[in-house]
């Protein structure tokens, strides 16, 4: 068996060889590169002979060190005191214009110069003007000159010194009206062709002011502070009215408790009208005052003495208290005051410019309590809560005169009256270029003999917002709400009616195109309602002015 299996492997063999044989062998050689005989690097051992010692020698020091005293001289150099770097001062303009015109043919202009920053004195001018020629229509459909013009001007200075100033103003108004609000419940479909001189009043008041006041920065030192005014009143129909007024105010403190008295006196020449009365009010007002960081009050008394044609005496107590019950949050306050007023024909026409000229009422005399809260809701935010109830004698209230021809003038009856006041305000500036503030009063009237308090509103609602971008354009928003009020009607009846609430808004637009000239857009009663402030009188619509302002 082994024969057999090793001849057939000598076979296989031979067949192989054979057929290796029988194929052709190439001859060809491809040479690449020349052939390059290379020899490796030979390492080296290098070894270096070493010196075993068994002996270890330990190295022995003797030395001694002798103190010497090394002189080190300093000088210090002294060092400046620091300097407190203020703000920089903007730049200020001598002289500042602004020009305007708006629909109701209104044209507005302000001007102003004064002299530039100083520590001795201040000394400017100021001029102020703005008319419409414009008519209104009235509920008979007639369209009757309602135009106005106001003027002002003033001159005006002040001196410093080290621990007082002296200022003082001479000034000049003059308002022109139109009494256009008659009766149309006379002339129902009828209408009459007034001219404007017929129906037109001219108010000028001119007059001076001179204040002398310390500027001391605390009360260590005896404060005062004079104030001596005097104003004159003239009309269309040559009445006139001549006021003078004195007012000093002292005050010192001594230890913990600052001692005061406040002066006054006013004297009023009324011309040679048939209803004028000539008056005299002399007032004293004594008082002290203590404030800590808990509480802080004020006590005393006032004298009031009024002489001339309506001889009488007022007393009122003077005191106020305030404390702390947290800290810049809550702040309660409770106080009782009292005033005594002249009803001049200065002061009635400045609050109804459409009252029978040369009108006078008594002296109003008023005693109130008031009591309330304020504080913080935080760094950005506070409110002030107030109730206050007055009794008021001889206070003025303007009804319709029905002796005219047109019933379109208004005079003035006196009531006494006790009156409630719910008051509040509250201010919010969420960003440095947002400013909120809210506002509102709700009034409640008893009197004695007038049906009602004619033409006093039940309630007062003020909302304003400011809002600047980039301090480039700057836009301001006002909201006033007046309430109902309750008019007497000249008629044999005297029917009484309710005006509607008064709701006006108003709408500001600035763009500061540079430091020295900026173009403005105002928009007032946005909302084009025609209402009443007074009984007859429809204020006008939507007004528009448009202008621009320059400093020089």
């Amino acid at each position: 068996m082994r024969k057999r299996q090793f001849l057939i492997f000598i076979i296989s063999i031979l067949f192989n060889i054979n057929y290796l044989c029988a194929q052709q062998i190439s001859r060809d050689v491809v040479v690449v590169k020349p052939y390059e005989p290379t020899l490796s690097d030979v390492y080296k051992i290098s070894v270096l002979p070493e010196i075993n010692d068994s002996v270890t020698a330990k190295p022995k020091f003797d030395y001694s060190i002798l103190p010497v005293r090394v002189e080190a001289p300093f000088e210090p150099k002294p060092i400046n005191a620091a300097k407190m770097v203020g703000t920089p001062l903007e730049k200020l303009y001598r002289s500042y214009i602004m020009l305007g015109l708006g629909n109701y043919f209104t044209p507005v202009a302000e001007y102003n110069i004064n002299s530039l920053r100083s520590k001795d004195n201040l000394i400017g001018l100021y001029f102020r003007h703005r008319s419409s020629g414009s008519k209104i229509t009235l509920d008979n459909g007639d369209k009757v000159p309602a135009g106005y013009a106001i003027n002002h001007g003033e001159l005006y200075g002040k001196k410093f010194y080290a621990h007082s100033s002296l200022s003082g103003n001479f000034t000049i108004k003059s308002d022109v009206i139109h009494h256009y609000g008659y009766n149309t419940d006379i002339f129902p479909d009828t209408t009459l062709d007034i001219k404007g001189k017929d129906i037109k009043q001219n108010y000028t008041r001119t007059g001076f002011d001179f204040r002398f006041n310390s500027t001391y920065s605390d009360s260590m030192h005896l404060n005062y502070d004079l104030n001596l005014s005097y104003n004159n009143l003239t009309d269309k129909f040559k009445n006139y009215e001549n006021r003078l007024d004195l007012n000093t105010l002292f005050n010192k403190r001594f230890g913990n408790k600052v001692f005061g008295i406040d002066l006054g006196l006013t004297y009023v020449d009324p011309g040679n009208t048939v209803d004028s009365l000539n008056s005299t009010l002399f007032s004293a007002t004594p008082w002290f005052s203590r404030r800590n960081s808990d509480y802080e009050f004020i006590v005393g008394g006032k004298i009031i003495v009024a002489g001339g044609s309506e001889k009488n005496t007022y007393f009122y107590p003077h005191a106020r208290l305030q404390f702390n019950v947290v800290e810049k949050i809550l702040i309660p306050y409770v106080g009782i005051d009292g005033d005594a007023t002249l009803n001049t024909y200065d002061r009635l026409s400045n609050e109804n410019p459409y009252i029978v000229p040369a009108s006078k009422a008594k002296i109003t005399n008023r005693l109130y309590i008031y009591g309330g809260f304020k504080g913080l809701f935080s760094s950005k935010s506070g409110y002030n809560l107030t109730l206050s109830y007055s009794i008021i004698n001889n206070m003025p209230l303007f009804i319709i005169d029905s002796t005219g021809k047109y019933d379109n003038m208004f005079k003035a009856v006196t009531d006494n009256v006790k009156l409630v006041k719910y008051a509040g305000e509250i201010y919010y500036d969420p960003y440095p270029n947002l400013n909120l503030s809210l506002g509102a009063a709700v009034m409640g009237y008893d009197l004695d003999h007038e049906k009602k308090a004619w033409h006093k509103p039940d309630y007062e609602l003020t909302l304003g917002t400011k809002y600047n971008i980039r301090k480039k354009i700057y836009a301001s928003l006002d909201m006033a709400v007046i309430g109902s009020r309750y008019v007497q009607k000249p008629d044999e009846t005297a029917t009484i009616k309710k005006l509607k609430p008064v709701f006006d808004l108003n709408l500001g637009l600035e763009y500061r195109y540079s430091k020295i000239l900026s173009f403005y857009l105002n928009f007032y009663n946005l909302t084009s309602s025609g209402y009443y402030i007074w009984h007859q009188y429809p204020a006008r619509k939507l007004n528009v002015i448009a202008g621009f302002s320059y400093k020089i």
